[in-house]
């Protein structure tokens, strides 16, 4: 089995900031482009459950100083 290196884990890390939204199919291919190594998706569902991401689509919640109307 191929292990992510830790350096491996970084570009992931990138990658789901930069594309909160990608898939673990889309980051397997990312990976392999970049290193040349090809993942199953469990090896990359691991890794990225140890960098602490959620797969769960979350809003963003709008702060609240948008919601104000500004007074002169």
């Amino acid at each position: 089995a191929h292990l992510i290196s830790p350096e491996g884990e970084l570009y992931l890390q990138v990658l789901i900031i930069e594309q909160p939204d990608i898939s673990l199919e889309e980051l397997r291919h990312e990976y392999h482009q970049a290193y040349g190594v090809t993942v199953s998706i469990g090896t990359m569902s691991n890794t990225v459950k140890k960098l602490r991401f959620s797969y769960k689509k979350k809003p963003f919640p709008i702060p609240a100083s948008h919601n104000q109307v500004l007074r002169s």
